[in-house]
């Protein structure tokens, strides 16, 4: 996390999720929420307050995770994660000089054979599908341990220093392979465990604590029923205007054998950027932060199961260098040529402008980079809230329709179906967790009601099962900028403008919709 906010004092570091670190963090936790219980908010100013909040709710947040949730005894994948990009990220990001940052990965591979060994004693029953994911990882990882750092090593001029990452990263290479032997032959077979979170800790961690809702599983679900049945009726409508009785799913069928070649495509998404970013300066759709720039990049292999078409990593606050990547996921060369065929499907040229809006300008690299210069310490730490920033990537998709950005209706008919995909994973999310729902069922319903693959669908409903609550964050989100633009509108009258309302938006930082909402009416311009 340290390394990831641009303070890297503990690069050297890979963390301790052992039964005696994690009790360690629960009391420590414990006592910083009595430190603040001496803190009088009414004592505060607004920002002050704001942060108060934030840090008592994360501190909240993070207790019901290590006592109840226990993630670190139940998340495999968890566990390959926290590690594989606390090593990747010093090696890929330019924030201090390669001799120094392959001495503290080299660290970190050296400590992971450990880190490997202490997991396989916390991981206790794990939900099957969190194993499988953890497989996928670990497998993905290889890369970076036995070609990534030894071809960064070769580029030192110490030899020492690169005979040193040479070694760690042999020993992490073979750490990693035995613990993903590990993972397929004993862990697998006695993964029995329920991924399901239960209605009463979904409501208290995920509504209230992350999200600070006071709405019910139940009340969210009605929501989600409603903005998937209003988007499939614009879906619909849209269709017959571009191909009347052909239907939207054949439409965008026919219209995903449009894509740039696994060669072009990086370059591709190169310049919808730059387009995308021109466009919002020409148009004043909002402020650009100062110093921001973004690249596009591929996706990190092990990422690949988390991110199998696109993501964005986002700068440290406390770095300099305020250098933004946009991974897009290229084809697996691993796989069959028809897999190949099948992945590149997915980078449709009308499906590109909508997620480069989302994962770049303006979506999550201006909100991010904004928020990591207008936060305070506290808000860069711990103000990241996804209700917010997946909200905001999910509203930029409208957005870029509505000023006019998208030229062909095949790209404004992409962007509904992410709509409906985004409305259909609240109630998928709140069903697996909180209903019912299968996983097959789940599947189903992302096959038959969306029209994704089934292999789509089944990466889809993974990720649900990793993570409660994260998917209904887009629609949510989404759905409260919305309601808190029309205020504005009504409020402002003609002084109302899109860059006004933008710029004061994301003043706050990525801070909870709850809050923001209350900051935004309360400050002056």
């Amino acid at each position: 996390m340290a390394t990831q906010l641009g303070i890297h004092a503990y690069d050297h570091l890979l963390g301790d999720l052992s039964a005696a670190g994690v009790r360690e963090l629960t009391v420590q936790t414990r006592q910083f929420q009595e430190q603040l219980a001496l803190i009088n908010p009414a004592d505060l100013g607004l920002r002050e307050r704001t942060d108060y909040q934030l840090l008592n709710t994360f501190m909240a947040d993070n207790l019901l995770e290590l006592e109840e949730v226990r993630g670190w005894q139940r998340g495999p994948d968890l566990h390959m994660e926290f590690a594989m990009t606390a090593i990747f990220f010093l090696l890929v990001r330019d924030f201090a000089p390669l001799p120094e940052r392959m001495k503290n990965a080299a660290s970190r591979m050296r400590q992971l054979p450990a880190y490997l060994t202490t997991a396989r004693v916390q991981l206790v029953n794990p939900a099957r599908i969190a194993t499988e994911t953890a497989i996928e990882m670990s497998r993905g990882s290889m890369g970076i341990f036995a070609q990534l750092a030894p071809m960064l090593a070769q580029q030192l001029d110490d030899l020492d220093l690169r005979a040193e990452v040479v070694a760690a990263a042999a020993a992490a290479t073979a750490a990693t392979e035995e613990f993903t032997t590990w993972l397929e032959d004993d862990l697998l077979p006695r993964s029995n465990g329920d991924f399901r979170m239960g209605a009463d800790l979904y409501t208290r961690k995920v509504l209230r604590l992350s999200y600070m809702l006071e709405a019910t599983p139940t009340q969210v679900l009605a929501l989600g029923q409603q903005m998937f049945a209003a988007t499939l009726q614009e879906l619909e409508s849209l269709a017959e205007e571009i191909a009347p009785g052909q239907g939207w799913q054949s439409i965008v069928e026919a219209a995903k054998d449009e894509h740039p070649s696994a060669g072009e495509l990086l370059a591709y998404y190169e310049q919808e950027s730059a387009s995308l970013r021109q466009f919002l300066i020409d148009h004043r759709i909002l402020t650009l932060p100062v110093g921001e720039h973004m690249e596009v990049r591929e996706t990190p292999p092990f990422l690949r199961p988390l991110a199998p078409a696109a993501a964005y990593s986002v700068p440290g606050p406390y770095d300099l260098d305020q250098l933004g990547q946009f991974w897009v996921t290229s084809p697996d060369p691993s796989t069959t040529a028809a897999q190949q065929a099948a992945q590149l499907r997915e980078h449709s040229i009308y499906f590109v402008p909508s997620r480069s809006a989302h994962e770049g300008y303006p979506g999550h690299h201006v909100q991010l980079t904004t928020a990591g210069q207008v936060g305070s310490y506290i808000r860069n730490h711990v103000g990241y809230n996804i209700l917010f920033v997946e909200g905001w990537g999910l509203y930029c998709e409208q957005l870029l329709d509505e000023v006019g950005y998208y030229k062909d209706k095949r790209t404004k008919l992409f962007q509904l179906k992410e709509q409906l995909k985004r409305a259909a994973r609240i109630i998928v999310n709140i069903g697996i967790h909180c209903g019912a729902m299968t996983v097959d069922e789940a599947v189903r319903f992302m096959v038959d009601k969306v029209r994704l693959s089934e292999a789509g669908a089944s990466g889809e409903v993974k990720m649900h099962c990793a993570a409660p609550g994260q998917k209904i964050s887009y629609q949510l989100g989404k759905a409260m900028i919305l309601n808190l633009r029309e205020e504005a509108v009504r409020k402002w009258g003609a002084a109302f403008s899109l860059q006004r309302f933008h710029d004061r938006l994301l003043r706050s930082g990525g801070i909870p919709m709850k809050l923001i909402a209350e900051e935004f009416w309360a400050t002056a311009e």
